[in-house]
């Protein structure tokens, strides 16, 4: 009697349309990323800096424990004169055919440099600095806000005040503690009408309030 014969036969493979396991594409996940991104509320400059801005604050000081970037390119030099209003300072910037103006009745319009500034929160605002004299010399603290400012172009940083040694002292944070600031779509030229032009602090006539009180003609 003979013995029975095995054959191998190899298993049967499926024939399907269904495609592959997907992979995304570094775009694709970079644009997820950014999807998150534009989603979430937990980062730096998310939290206020909405579009629809229709005024933005001035101010000589920096965020009190806050750390906080400047914008690299907005940044400008402007004639301007400091009021103050009651407990705080009020900046006006000088048209150049008034700065003679104001001269004439002693009043002095003064080179200050214009700083963009994001905090940590997400707040906006617009930081001038006194720039120095004709002959070099320069305020301490002013010399020291500058290089705080000029320092946040690049990383983020918290500034405060050493009273004992008249100036400032600048900590930068830890580098990736912080992503990359997301700033307001809003030119410098626009800033500076939605922080001044707007708020009436542009002098550019003698019918400005402010130079008609100190000419004492606002009777």
């Amino acid at each position: 009697m003979s013995k029975p014969e095995f054959q191998v036969v190899a298993p049967a493979i499926e024939n399907t349309s269904e495609p592959d396991t997907f992979t995304p594409t570094d775009q694709q996940l970079d644009e997820d990323e950014m999807t998150l991104r534009a989603l979430r509320l937990d980062l730096p400059g998310t939290g206020g800096t909405p579009t629809g801005i229709v005024s933005i604050a001035v101010s000589d000081r920096f965020p009190r424990r806050e750390f906080f970037r400047t914008h690299p390119t907005h940044t400008a030099v402007l004639p301007m004169v400091d009021h103050a209003a009651g407990m705080d300072v009020e900046y006006h910037i000088v048209t150049p055919p008034m700065v003679p103006e104001l001269a004439s009745i002693g009043v002095d319009a003064l080179s200050y440099r214009l700083y963009e500034m994001l905090t940590a929160e997400g707040a906006v605002r617009l930081i001038p600095v006194r720039q120095a004299d004709l002959d070099g010399s320069a305020n301490e603290w002013n010399r020291t806000k500058e290089i705080a400012l000029a320092r946040a172009h690049k990383v983020w940083v918290r500034a405060i005040s050493d009273r004992a040694n008249g100036r400032y002292r600048v900590f930068e944070a830890p580098e990736g503690r912080f992503p990359d600031p997301l700033w307001p779509d809003l030119s410098l030229a626009k800033l500076v009408r939605l922080a001044f032009t707007d708020r009436g602090r542009l002098i550019d006539s003698p019918d400005h309030a402010l130079f008609k009180k100190w000419a004492a003609r606002d009777a």
